[in-house]
């Protein structure tokens, strides 16, 4: 298990406090709970069958539920224990019993070498302290030739267009640390360890004030990113398919890459 810094235990203990706080928010976004990425990665995952498999920051638990079908077991994570109080809820509601569920960093999982078969981690990672670190944890649990399954917001290459939007990302929530592209995305991976043999660029479909809600940001800075999209940039409007609405929201989406990655780890 790796270590982690002091000034990383500091971030963490943020992330924490912010989803304990809105893990109820989560349990009930559909952006979270349904999807294109979800779809696609429970396509990915039903090609195979697993012994054990993890999902990392798994939130809700909604990535964790629909790998269970395909899983003898899934030990789902997170950071926050409130999201994993909503996400017990969740699990007895809709009866999966295949399901464990453990507090653990991602940074630093609290697993022995080459003992999942399948890990997922979907729409977390843009939290994440060390992206990087996270990965090598998780080549380090898989088994050598086994299947890490990603979903993440991206952001284009463009640099005022990517300053745009993590200048937004973190006015929205301050734990928000950093969305890269699908280039650093294959390069992380690459560099952790892993063989992306699958990528698929989708959308997540969001509007301004339920995105606002669910973290929530305060009113006034959500006044005040209502009038950041209503001022956004020609080449911003177009990366990020912004749209008014009758009522002074916004509709927008945000890229997301969804990749399948084969471990190399010889542990």
């Amino acid at each position: 298990m790796t270590a982690i810094k002091e000034t990383d235990k500091s971030k963490r203990k943020n992330v924490k406090k912010q989803f304990d706080q809105q893990a109820d928010l989560y349990g009930s976004s559909k952006a979270h709970s349904k999807g294109d990425s979800l779809r696609i990665m429970t396509q990915l995952a039903s090609e195979r069958d697993y012994t054990l498999s993890l999902d990392i920051g798994t939130g809700p638990g909604f990535t964790a539920f629909a790998m269970a079908p395909f899983s003898q077991l899934v030990i789902a994570t997170d950071i926050a224990p409130k999201m994993l109080t909503v996400a017990s809820s969740l699990m007895a509601k809709r009866d999966i019993a295949n399901v464990d569920l453990c507090l653990a960093a991602a940074e630093a999982l609290p697993f022995k070498n080459n003992m999942f078969d399948l890990v997922t981690c979907r729409t977390a990672m843009h939290h994440f302290t060390d992206v990087h670190r996270a990965l090598t944890e998780a080549g380090r649990v898989l088994k050598p030739g086994s299947v890490l399954l990603i979903a993440d917001t991206s952001t284009p290459n463009d640099p005022d267009v990517r300053a745009w939007h993590q200048e937004v990302e973190i006015r929205r929530d301050p734990t928000h640390v950093k969305n890269l592209s699908v280039p650093e995305w294959i390069q992380h991976l690459t560099e952790a360890g892993f063989t992306p043999d699958y990528t698929e660029l989708t959308r997540v479909r969001l509007d301004v004030n339920s995105w606002t809600t669910t973290s929530g940001t305060d009113s006034d800075e959500s006044h005040r990113l209502l009038q950041t999209w209503a001022s956004a940039p020609d080449d911003v409007v177009n990366a990020f398919s912004i749209v008014p609405k009758h009522d002074g929201n916004f509709a927008f989406s945000w890229p997301c890459l969804v990749v399948r990655a084969i471990s190399s780890h010889q542990l």
